[in-house]
């Protein structure tokens, strides 16, 4: 974040600009007349509805099914600029139609906000071992196989890892690929954690 802006920058915080990752799906936007297929998209809808009225109406992508980190001074700038959406969302048991998605909020605000230093990147199905991050999109059973073979073999490993199932519904490769997935998993975490259920 640049230190020349004053209103999203906290006494604290390093000037280190922010990178969010998207790919190559675009969510609805606030101007469909079609309604979304779930809540989840819904509140990506609204949220798109807050951005176009403020920075104009213009095509968004989908964010990775991955960590996301927050600054709180952009939390902050966000709850002051839509306070009464936050209010909403927060008051809701359970998804509701009216939510928003505040970790998708939150990207492209800052992104598309001019006074802040913070850009997209689109997502690669492709992870590097130089990198701290992997995000893998498991598309079929070969790429799968030789993914976790790598993983498994390496000794660099990545500050975190963010697997997708991208497997069309219809693929007759499905169950072999989750057998590849769960297999990962109980090789990288043979303990259980006291929480989790046996």
């Amino acid at each position: 974040m640049e230190s020349k802006n004053k209103e999203l920058k906290g006494e604290n915080e390093d000037d280190v600009c922010l990178v969010f990752y998207h790919d190559d799906r675009q969510t609805i936007r606030a101007d469909a007349t079609e309604k979304s297929s779930s809540i989840h998209y819904e509140a990506m809808k609204n949220v798109n509805l807050l951005l176009d009225k403020k920075f104009g109406t213009r095509d968004r992508f989908y964010l990775p099914h991955a960590p996301h980190l927050f600054r709180r001074s952009v939390l902050s700038h966000l709850l002051q600029t839509f306070p009464d959406e936050f209010e909403l969302t927060s008051r809701s048991k359970f998804r509701s139609w009216t939510d928003i998605h505040s970790a998708y909020l939150f990207a492209h605000f800052a992104v598309e906000n001019p006074s802040s230093c913070a850009h997209f990147k689109k997502m690669r199905n492709k992870c590097y071992f130089n990198q701290d991050y992997c995000i893998k999109l498991l598309t079929n059973f070969e790429d799968s196989q030789l993914f976790f073979n790598k993983v498994k073999s390496t000794k660099r490993q990545w500050k975190f890892l963010s697997i997708n199932d991208h497997v069309p519904d219809s693929s007759s490769e499905t169950e072999k690929i989750m057998m590849l997935f769960q297999d990962y998993l109980q090789w990288k975490y043979p303990v259980p954690s006291p929480w989790e259920k046996m």
